[in-house]
């Protein structure tokens, strides 16, 4: 199971299309697990990087503040990443796309 570190920042890769040429990468730093407790499976809790910087990290931010959160579930973790991972995973990627030809 991957371990993350509170206040540490992760990206969450995804593709836009079927191949895999077109990344999505959301930028995540987490928060804790299970932080709000809506669930009843486990949830990692992340806040977004935008809200971070507008806001602060949660939960020290003032009330009212409209933070932003992705709360991710065991069957969705496998696509969040270290910047170490990450760099790994898009590099591979683009050795498949190369070997692919035009």
């Amino acid at each position: 199971m991957k371990k993350f570190e509170i206040g540490e920042t992760y990206f969450q890769l995804g593709y836009y299309d079927l191949e895999g040429k077109l990344p999505s990468i959301k930028t995540l730093v987490f928060i804790g697990m299970d932080v709000f407790n809506e669930e009843a499976v486990e949830t990692w809790c992340f806040q977004w990087a935008s809200s971070v910087a507008e806001f602060g990290l949660y939960p020290e931010v003032e009330k009212g503040s409209n933070v932003a959160v992705e709360l991710v579930t065991e069957e969705t973790i496998h696509a969040v990443f270290t910047k170490d991972e990450l760099i790994y995973r898009l590099e591979q990627g683009l050795e498949a796309w190369a070997s692919e030809g035009p």
